[in-house]
């Protein structure tokens, strides 16, 4: 770092040692009003919203899911790396 840089830096930490409960309770306050919005937040998970109701891809999607079925499940698998070792 640079001299000037380095000066700034000390001057910037000594300002928030010696202001620390403003610069606490400013934190929390803006946490707070951030976190008011949280209540508008929601979680789309249905694919369908990014396409149109004509569309003719999904229209084609609707009708195979139709003949066989919907698949929306997820596999974890765990996997020991040293199962198929050998030793010699």
């Amino acid at each position: 770092m640079t001299e000037k840089s380095n000066s700034f830096l000390n001057a910037y930490m000594d300002v928030i040692i010696r202001l620390r409960w403003l610069v606490i309770i400013a934190s929390f306050l803006g946490i707070a009003t951030l976190a008011t919005g949280i209540r508008h937040l929601e979680l789309q998970q249905n694919y369908r919203m990014f396409f149109g109701p004509n569309n003719p891809q999904l229209a084609a999607f609707d009708a195979l899911e139709a003949v066989y079925t919907k698949v929306d499940n997820n596999i974890y698998v765990i996997h020991n790396m040293e199962f198929g070792k050998t030793t010699a």
